[in-house]
């Protein structure tokens, strides 16, 4: 078996995981399906070959509501059972200048980069990030290029809770 660290980014469909030894990308994969089907097959293709998880680090939100949800229970149950540490950081942080779908022809942008800090306590950070998404109206938003792993696991940037962000505009 071989310990590697897990990437996930399951805000939406597709859902996108890459495997990291020594904080280096062996690989990376995604699963063009809902994130209800996606998860237990990336779960179910991580068993059935020689990788062991020794810690998920997973991107939160902002995102689609159900996908969040979904994907955090998901992998706060798998880490719970397993004793895999769990972290998080907010979707900008793996996918910088992008547009990120919300509903309808709303969609989440980050009006400022902000990073989360490790010297920062994870709430405050959570707050930091929060407060720079909005939600906006968007008809026609820019293509967003699929997904890339970073060559370096950023495990700097995982420092938030490990919760959702929910981020709901008004109605």
């Amino acid at each position: 078996m071989r310990a590697c660290n897990l990437l996930v980014v399951c805000i939406n469909s597709p859902l996108y995981y890459a495997l990291y030894d020594d904080d280096r990308l062996l690989e990376s994969f995604s699963i063009d399906e809902k994130p209800s089907t996606a998860l237990p097959l990336m779960y179910q293709r991580l068993l059935e070959s020689s990788v062991c998880v020794q810690a998920i680090y997973y991107a939160s939100g902002p995102g689609n509501l159900s996908a969040l949800k979904l994907t955090h229970t998901f992998l706060h149950s798998w880490a719970i059972v397993e004793s895999i540490p769990l972290y998080a950081t907010h979707s900008f942080a793996l996918l910088p200048e992008h547009y990120i779908y919300a509903f309808g022809k709303k969609h989440f942008i980050m009006r400022k980069n902000i990073a989360p800090s490790p010297t920062k306590s994870p709430e405050q950070n959570l707050a930091l990030i929060t407060a720079n998404i909005e939600c906006v109206l968007c008809e026609n938003p820019p293509h967003s290029p699929p997904f890339t792993p970073p060559a370096v696991l950023p495990k700097s940037s995982f420092c938030l809770p490990c919760e959702p962000i929910y981020i709901l505009p008004p109605v």
